[in-house]
């Protein structure tokens, strides 16, 4: 069963998830801001392939695999990150484009993210915007926080 590579979660109705005949990611319509009355979407594309934007890496994370969308800079970020750092906004809520990025406080960039610094990963961890735990004083990308948690199944705060 495919997995929506914005939300991880797959769905019992496969009518709502869609692939990318070129890069084949999946995800839910709803979750990249596709709104097609359509009830099955035979050959769709992503905006990362319609651009030709290739190994683009997130404006907001280290990555560059996922559900990149076109920031208001004519750069790219997931829709994922886009959606829990709360100075980002969507240009259009419905389509979820473009990603506007420039309310994000340059500090935000320049903090150093705990996950990749406890991991060794020295140039990933200035690479995108931290995001500040609620519990501790931790700060972390959300990509990076998310895919720990996924591997070891246990919080970092």
């Amino acid at each position: 069963m495919s997995v929506c590579c914005v939300c991880n979660k797959s769905n019992s109705v496969q009518e709502s998830l869609i692939q990318c005949t070129k890069c084949m990611f999946t995800v839910h319509k709803e979750c990249y801001g596709f709104h097609s009355q359509l009830a099955v979407v035979e050959k769709w594309i992503c905006q990362r392939c319609r651009y030709g934007a290739g190994n683009e890496r997130c404006e907001l994370c280290p990555f560059s695999d996922g559900a990149l969308k076109k920031t208001d800079n004519g750069k790219w970020a997931h829709i994922l990150c886009a959606q829990y750092i709360p100075e980002v906004i969507f240009g259009d809520n419905y389509s979820m484009e473009p990603i506007n990025l420039a309310e994000v406080p340059r500090p935000r960039f320049q903090q150093v993210c705990y996950i990749c610094d406890e991991k060794g990963e020295h140039i990933a961890k200035r690479q995108g915007a931290c995001m500040q735990c609620n519990v501790q004083v931790t700060v972390f990308m959300l990509n990076t926080k998310l895919s720990y948690f996924i591997s070891s199944l246990t919080a970092l705060c």
